[in-house]
């Protein structure tokens, strides 16, 4: 928004802002919610499989959740790249540019 009103100073702000609060959220405090999911897990709930008593939590659910939590944090990893990539293409003065989409013609 702040690129089309032709405020670059606010566009490379804000742009600084989300590259640091991402690596923040979503690389290192998220890496914590991972662990807290494979090592906290079984020390707070209890491994049962009783529908009756709202217990659904087994081994095996625990490490699905894990791996789709991994899964999620990998996604992340290549999202943070590509960020990086930008924030490279800026700094070095060749500009920022999507890369995400093809070319509209």
């Amino acid at each position: 928004m702040f690129r089309y009103l032709s405020l670059p100073f606010l566009c490379d702000a804000t742009f600084t802002w989300f590259l640091l609060s991402w690596l923040v959220t979503r690389n290192a405090l998220f890496m914590l919610v991972c662990k807290s999911t494979y090592i906290d897990l079984p020390r707070l709930l209890p491994f049962a499989w009783d529908p009756a008593q709202g217990y659904y939590l087994t081994r095996g659910v625990q490490l699905g959740f894990s791996a789709l939590l991994a899964s999620l944090q990998c996604l992340q990893v290549i999202w943070f790249g590509m960020i990086c990539r930008v924030a490279w293409r800026v700094i070095s003065g060749q500009g920022a540019e999507d890369t995400r989409s093809d070319e509209e013609e």
